[in-house]
């Protein structure tokens, strides 16, 4: 089944309709699970051999409840391999959706992925993929989780509760209705963070 798109991309997953639960467990989001002509996500084994092969940039691709369509790319992505928990390197943002992966209130550039039963994010106290229904490179928590729980019309059970598709810069307390995220090989050169390689 074909996962490329006309440019070039690589789409690593997509939101689009709720009909796939991304509330799942760490050996799933290895694996990777969903329907590649749907919702799903490919795995972050395979997201790590896309990565570590050439420099990568990442898109994501987003729209909200009222039909604004916006966008991210970071010019440098890649992901460790499960031996260093699939640990996250991003920078170089640029697009008309904000930077919610690299801001200053929650950077998740170096941080771990984080699954409800493989808990390791920068927060002590507490599973913020637990508490946020999801899986995501958590630092205490996020300023972004694309991989939160579908509402539609965007509205989260409780209005503070955020554990929607977040992007924070475009809506903190709604949840996205679209998203797609996408990698590539670079069109830049990349910085000097070093990519693990163990598997």
């Amino acid at each position: 089944m074909q996962y490329f798109n006309i440019l070039g991309w690589t789409v690593i997953q997509r939101r689009q309709d709720g009909s796939v639960d991304f509330f799942r467990k760490w050996q799933e989001y290895k694996d990777g699970f969903g329907n590649l002509e749907g919702e799903f996500w490919l795995g972050n084994d395979k997201i790590h051999a896309l990565t570590t092969q050439e420099d990568t940039m990442i898109r994501m691709d987003m729209e909200d409840w009222t039909g604004k369509h916006l966008f991210a790319e970071y010019d440098s992505f890649g992901v460790d391999g499960e031996k260093n928990n699939y640990r996250l390197h991003v920078s170089g943002y640029h697009g008309n959706a904000g930077d919610s992966m690299t801001s200053y209130w929650e950077n998740h550039d170096g941080m771990f992925f984080s699954t409800h039963d493989k808990d390791n994010d920068g927060r002590y106290y507490d599973n913020c993929a637990k508490a946020y229904h999801g899986a995501w490179w958590f630092n205490n928590c996020f300023d972004s989780h694309l991989n939160g729980k579908y509402y539609h019309k965007g509205f989260h059970s409780n209005y503070f509760q955020r554990d929607g598709i977040q992007w924070n810069s475009i809506h903190m307390y709604s949840s996205l209705k679209y998203v797609e995220m996408m990698v590539k090989p670079s069109d830049r050169p990349k910085p000097t963070a070093k990519i693990s390689n163990d598997i």
